[in-house]
């Protein structure tokens, strides 16, 4: 092994051992919390004229901050969330992880919050 081989293995765990801490120092967020992220949002959808409107634009704000939400906790790049990445709490990262590889996307935390929204009453 090379001594530049070497070094740049080096760097690169330094690199992602950073990104893990910096995740790790992050708050984590309860099943209620990331709740009440889109509790704004909810009620800007509901000023909304038809049903049908107001579901396209939660449906547009769920998708903006689902990808705004990967994008800041993201702490290794690779555009998906690991539990110690996401700061949710375990079990709500188990139920949003639909295809249960450990890793959640925009996709998975849209999918999972709209759910969230129509199974809760006023939502």
């Amino acid at each position: 092994m090379s001594l530049l081989g070497s070094a740049s293995g080096i760097s690169g765990l330094l690199n992602s051992a950073t990104g893990l801490v910096n995740a790790l120092k992050q708050p984590r967020v309860s099943n209620q919390d990331f709740a009440a992220l889109l509790q704004s949002r909810v009620a800007e959808a509901k000023q909304e004229r038809t049903p049908e409107a107001q579901r396209a634009r939660l449906e547009q704000s769920v998708t903006e901050l689902s990808a705004k939400y990967v994008g800041l906790r993201d702490a290794d790049g690779d555009g998906l969330l690991k539990l110690e990445e996401s700061g949710l709490d375990p079990k709500v990262f188990a139920a949003a992880d639909a295809d249960k590889d450990g890793r959640l996307s925009a996709q998975e935390i849209k999918q999972y919050t709209l759910n969230a929204l129509q199974s809760t009453p006023g939502a």
